[in-house]
């Protein structure tokens, strides 16, 4: 033992006020964040325009009946997505378009309608197109463009379809505007095609295809002219579409999440399951406008059908408390000035005791208490928030290791005990990294891994050592089941490494998305599987555990070292729901108390059974 720290045991009282000075200065920031997120929870129900026209049809009803029947289930916008011209040239059958020899040019013959969206979309594309446009007798009109073969002209945009705009627009519902980025596309033609479509009533853009409009270089035009005619932008959730992280990082007081369901994945799930679905998009994930699409092709009445999944949807959103209107962005969050470093400089005394009571070195203490302090400081330049905030993540679930060894009261208090100290991490990283950005997907957490694994190697570690026999022990013979034990330990962990981090490769299998959605529909929030199924029971067998190893049982070390590990993957889980950032901060608290709650009781009754076999002579 090194230093008077070690000599006694118990917690110093000055480590449970630095404990409770860092939850008071996160509490400013939390509460501000938590103001935003309750003023802004109404959702945006949308549906593709030719998705309503097709399933109009199928009920002999006109475009604008539909609407007025989706408009009472929910519906508040609608997305139109901008016509090519190669577009309109399969359907349309009065266009024909000759190519003028040596590559003079294009000559299209058109309806005037389609002849004036054309001359618009090539002033916007090409700006100084020579183009001429001569009415015909028949009513039709003759496009001249000099110097432009087809092959170039095909793609080029003609702007959203007027007739559907219109319609859209009469029957008292909002535009959103599906475009896409076309190649040679430059900031003048960004400006022109935003202000194109929002004189067309867009209210909302949304990308179409693998880059949003003016990737790379026209990015600034299309944030400076969303902003300047108060068009919203939204961001699919879940799809990859280059530049949208830039938008959302630039641009996030116009930003809203949009959640969409494919049809394949529609068509493996329940009715009641696609509501649900939709619900919690809105509900748990800040999703401001979710895009509907219909269950299935097929059925008697194919819009009545999709008006009630609009409406059941809307009713779940309005259960749930988030209710149904227009999509709007997060007002921004308080926050205090150099919150970083205070909370660094705070942490820093706990730091020291976890690092010292762990590996009884007083040098290694130390130098890993100066490492955090430098980490805050460095926050002061503006940069490093997240080193920062990873930092924290990592510390408190640590110096909840050291709780768990040190702190006498009954087991139900040290448990609570010990999450409480985990938690005061989450608490940490919410509080850093808290602004609108993050809400939206802009910018995430990025220690996301490490912050969840660096603590179970860690404990795991500390935990080997002091109860199993440490390195020595290696060197004994293994028996098979400590060998299937191990196997299936690392299995475990390399799946927890595999499924954790804001770009999950890993997708969830059928039956875990049912058992999600029995718990979705038994509790009010479903707490994380891996907290509240291992990690939170094995904390209190753990806890059980140590008494007796305390009691001088040294037989239970082995198995002590185990539980600790496997109970530590629920500590860093509590850390782990707070790095969500775009879930809302009463969702994320919940989830932990009600993982606290269910896990307790289940290692409560796993204790029970493990304390009869661990008898001499127990069964």
């Amino acid at each position: 033992m090194d230093g008077g720290i070690m000599k006694s045991q118990g917690i110093p009282f000055w480590v449970w006020v630095c404990l409770a000075g860092v939850v008071a200065f996160t509490f400013v920031p939390l509460s501000s964040r938590f103001r935003a997120e309750q003023s802004n929870r109404a959702v945006e129900l949308s549906a593709e325009i030719d998705s309503i026209e097709q399933l109009a049809a199928g009920q002999q009803l006109s475009l604008v009946e539909a609407l007025d029947r989706l408009k009472r289930s929910g519906l508040g916008a609608v997305v139109v997505s901008e016509e090519t011209l190669d577009d309109v040239a399969k359907y349309s059958g009065d266009l024909r378009i000759e190519s003028l020899p040596e590559g003079a040019g294009t000559r299209i013959l058109a309806s005037q309608g389609i002849a004036d969206r054309l001359a618009k979309g090539l002033q916007v594309r090409f700006g100084n197109a020579r183009v001429q446009v001569a009415p015909l007798p028949d009513g039709a009109a003759e496009i001249l463009v000099v110097g432009y073969h087809y092959a170039t002209l095909r793609g080029v945009s003609l702007g959203l379809p007027p007739q559907w705009t219109s319609v859209v627009r009469s029957s008292g519902l909002r535009v959103i505007g599906r475009m896409s980025n076309p190649l040679g596309a430059n900031p003048e033609s960004v400006r022109g095609s935003i202000e194109w479509a929002s004189g067309q009533g867009m209210a909302v853009f949304l990308p179409q295809g693998e880059q949003v409009l003016g990737r790379r270089e026209g990015l600034d035009a299309l944030i400076e002219s969303l902003r300047s005619k108060g068009l919203l932008y939204a961001s699919p959730e879940f799809v990859k579409i280059g530049g949208d992280s830039n938008v959302l990082r630039e641009a996030p007081d116009i930003a809203v999440s949009l959640h969409s369901a494919q049809t394949a994945e529609l068509d493996r799930m329940a009715s009641s399951e696609i509501v649900e679905r939709y619900v919690r998009a809105g509900r748990e994930r800040n999703c401001r406008i979710l895009l509907l699409r219909p269950a299935t092709f097929s059925s008697e009445a194919p819009l009545e059908d999709f008006a009630k999944l609009a409406g059941g949807i809307r009713d779940g959103l309005i259960r749930s408390g988030a209710g149904v209107g227009p999509a709007r962005p997060f007002a921004p969050v308080q926050t205090l000035p150099f919150l970083p470093a205070l909370l660094c400089l705070l942490s820093a005394p706990v730091a020291f005791f976890a690092a010292l009571a762990i590996t009884e070195n007083r040098s290694v203490a130390s130098l890993l208490t100066v490492l955090l302090l430098i980490s805050g400081a460095a926050t002061l330049t503006g940069a490093f928030v997240s080193y920062a905030a990873l930092a924290l993540a990592v510390l408190f679930p640590v110096a909840a290791f050291v709780v768990c060894e040190r702190l006498e009261a009954a087991l139900p208090v040290r448990f609570l005990a010990v999450s409480g100290v985990s938690l005061i991490g989450g608490l940490c990283v919410a509080a850093v990294l808290t602004s609108p950005e993050y809400f939206v997907r802009g910018a995430v957490f990025s220690g996301v891994k490490l912050s969840l694994l660096g603590p179970i190697a860690l404990v795991g570690a500390a935990a080997f050592v002091r109860y199993a026999g440490g390195w020595p022990s290696l060197k004994q013979p293994a028996t098979w089941l400590q060998l299937s034990l191990g196997l299936l330990v690392l299995a475990a962990f390399g799946m927890l490494a595999i499924r954790t981090g804001n770009d999950n490769p890993s997708a969830v299998s059928d039956l875990e998305l049912r058992f999600r959605a029995m718990l979705d529909a038994l509790l009010y929030v479903r707490p994380r599987t891996k907290e509240f199924l291992i990690g939170h029971p094995m904390l209190v067998v753990s806890l059980g555990l140590m008494a007796l190893h305390r009691s001088g049982n040294r037989k239970v070390g082995g198995w002590l070292a185990l539980a600790l590990a496997l109970a530590w993957i629920g500590q860093t889980g509590i850390v782990n729901t707070l790095c969500h950032l775009h879930t809302p901060l009463s969702i994320g608290l919940t989830r932990v108390a009600v993982g606290l709650m269910t896990g307790g009781i289940l290692g409560g009754a796993l204790w029970l059974v493990a304390r009869r076999a661990l008898r001499p002579g127990g069964a």
